[in-house]
């Protein structure tokens, strides 16, 4: 299920299910470009803008989601 794409080309399609847990592909002009090798886990570092804290998310999977979806 992709999201509505904007004019870039840029979409991300909702993967997995309610039982292994959800997370996204990353799609340009409808081709998967970046997704987790591992099908869709999410990992990030955010920063605050001095850059003096950080705080790393490893490896994430959404138990649900709920959005509108798009089928070209």
């Amino acid at each position: 299920m992709a999201i509505t794409p904007g004019t870039d080309g840029l979409t991300i399609r909702v993967t997995g299910d309610a039982k292994q847990g959800y997370g996204v592909a990353l799609l340009f002009n409808g081709q998967p470009f970046a997704q987790h090798n591992r099908g869709g886990e999410f990992s990030a570092s955010f920063k605050n803008e001095e850059r003096s804290v950080e705080d790393r998310v490893n490896d994430w999977r959404a138990t649900t989601w709920a959005g509108q979806t798009h089928t070209p």
